[in-house]
């Protein structure tokens, strides 16, 4: 919003971009740690939702004749875990894509890219480069996020153990 009236206050002049070029950093530092909290945030989520599982199974093994009145899985392993915590037995692909950590990266990849294409603009380059920049700098930071998601995707199974797997 701010960017929006900088550039009516300065019809997109020398002064909007000098505006931008500082604001957008910023946009996307407050934007990546925002991408960090919420992946950490899901991945506290997961922890708690195989506690509870693991609580449940310890209900079931005090008294069994409960198990018709549990709605979610009573075991800890990943499979359960993740139909306990609503997206059945395994991930699908446009849940992924509607998850909060990547729409925030999305809108970070497009901010990214941007600004790529400003400071090219700033540099004078021919109109063709600076969209040819900004949609190369886009592609290279989403690269980087896929590679960075697959990372913690793989890594996060490694550092769980089932007590109690199915």
């Amino acid at each position: 919003m701010a960017l929006a009236l900088v550039a009516q206050a300065t019809a997109f002049g020398p002064n909007f971009h000098i505006f931008a070029l500082l604001v957008l950093p910023v946009v996307l530092i407050v934007g990546l740690a925002t991408i960090i909290i919420l992946s950490e945030a899901n991945a506290e989520d997961f922890v708690q939702v195989a506690g509870l599982n693991r609580l449940r199974h310890g209900y079931l093994e005090l008294a069994p004749e409960l198990e018709p009145y549990f709605v979610t899985a009573h075991y800890d392993d990943e499979n359960s875990i993740m139909q306990s915590y609503g997206m059945g037995s395994r991930m699908s692909f446009g849940r992924f894509l509607a998850g909060t950590p990547n729409l925030v990266a999305a809108i970070n990849i497009v901010v990214f890219g941007v600004f790529v294409a400003l400071i090219a603009q700033t540099l004078g380059a021919p109109d063709q480069t600076v969209l040819i920049a900004g949609i190369i700098a886009a592609l290279v930071a989403g690269a980087a996020f896929g590679a960075w998601e697959a990372s913690t995707v793989r890594r996060a199974p490694r550092t769980y153990h089932s007590r109690f797997p199915a």
